[in-house]
């Protein structure tokens, strides 16, 4: 591993992004797959164009193209939410339009709704007779109905962040009755809709209509949730948190953190422990973003046990740190002074990118402690990777 986190270190991300171009030139797919796993094992941050190319390379693989999503930071930039609308539009595949159309920017809808149309021209230009003779009307039908479903829930979503719910509820109200991923996604665009526009019964009934229909996702209790709470209706969000395990449904992380983070403000720090106890319970792990709301229950030297209890977690989750997590960990421990413990968590991530404000905030926080070799290797680790050594950092060391 130390190997490996070496090597890491020397390969920028432009270095990765020009190798990924080349395979794809090439159209060497397995290379482009094996270059995407080497990345995520390393932890080499992917540039918006290696992104684009990835989704070029897998335009014959769908379920690549999905894993590659998860990893893409929302909003999906407008280049890779077309590359995936294309590949999606060859596939026949109408969840995966959807879900490009709920993750891109609001701004790009229009143009990506025209390109979508042409895609799904193409796609019908492409096909077998077979495929364009097929009831329903073949690629034709697959591409006009996935074009259509993604970009009026993307418009009803729309809608409801600028309060049109009227406009929102009309539209919502022209759709097919349809089941499936389809079914579940129109539901949950109107249900976000009347939370975004504080209509909660209107989302409540929305939510029945779900759940009779067998429709209902994580998704669709935690939006109701999202807007019960910032109603500040905590008691009916426990309630709907109960709801998702008799529905059969399986709760989420984020299921759970809306009513975290509400105890963690109120300061309650039994209620937020307990919540993290159900999670556990029900079968889902605490993950970074858990970790980072409890980090915000340390405020006091006398919060030190806490700060044990969530180490224990980071140490648990399968997410790999980040700067924000890191972050929190640094002030977390610097108000309850268990810079030992800092030291663990810097010692298993030595990969982590940093900023030149987390370097100096490390160097000052060691040195308050006079631990004088944690501080050089901190100046050893920013210089080997590169980072300038600006005024703060050299004023953190003097």
């Amino acid at each position: 591993m130390a190997l490996l986190g070496k090597l890491a270190e020397n390969i920028e991300p432009n270095m990765f992004e020009t190798a990924v171009i080349e395979a794809q030139k090439r159209n060497d797919v397995e290379t482009c797959i094996q270059l995407d796993r080497f990345s995520k094992s390393l932890y080499i941050p992917k540039t918006v164009r290696t992104f684009e190319v990835l989704a070029k390379a897998y335009s014959g693989d769908v379920a690549a193209l999905r894993e590659l999503m998860k990893t893409a930071e929302s909003p999906l930039t407008k280049a890779f939410a077309k590359a995936v609308l294309e590949a999606a539009a060859l596939a026949k595949d109408v969840d995966l339009v959807v879900e490009v159309f709920e993750r891109a920017d609001t701004a790009d809808a229009s143009a990506l709704r025209a390109f979508a149309e042409a895609a799904a021209s193409n796609a019908v230009a492409l096909g077998t007779k077979a495929a364009r003779e097929a009831p329903g009307g073949g690629a034709a039908s697959a591409g006009h109905n996935a074009k259509g479903l993604a970009t009026q829930t993307s418009e009803i979503r729309a809608l409801g962040r600028a309060g049109d719910l009227a406009g929102a509820t009309t539209l919502f109200e022209r759709l097919p009755m349809t089941g499936g991923r389809a079914g579940t996604t129109a539901l949950n665009s109107i249900i976000d809709a009347c939370v975004e526009c504080g209509d909660l019964k209107a989302a409540h009934g929305y939510v029945a209509k779900a759940l009779q229909r067998g429709l209902a996702d994580a998704a669709t209790f935690n939006t109701m949730m999202k807007g019960l709470l910032a109603a500040g209706k905590e008691a009916e969000a426990e309630q709907f948190l109960e709801e998702i395990s008799k529905a059969g449904v399986q709760a989420t992380q984020a299921s759970y953190h809306g009513l975290l983070h509400a105890r963690v403000l109120a300061g309650d720090r039994r209620g937020a422990w307990s919540i993290v106890g159900r999670m556990r319970a029900a079968g889902v792990g605490p993950n970074a973003v858990t970790c980072s709301i409890l980090l915000k229950l340390v405020a006091a030297p006398g919060h030190a046990s806490d700060v044990s209890k969530i180490m224990q977690l980071v140490g648990a989750v399968e997410d790999p740190i980040d700067e924000v997590l890191l972050s929190s960990i640094l002030d977390a421990c610097l108000k309850t002074g268990h810079l030992d413990l800092l030291s663990e968590v810097l010692a298993r991530n030595s990969t982590v990118a940093l900023t030149s404000p987390m370097y100096g905030s490390m160097i000052k926080a060691f040195g308050m402690k006079r631990d004088l070799p944690r501080v050089w290797g901190i100046w050893h680790q920013m210089h080997t990777r590169r980072g300038q050594p600006t005024a703060v950092k050299l004023g953190c060391l003097m």
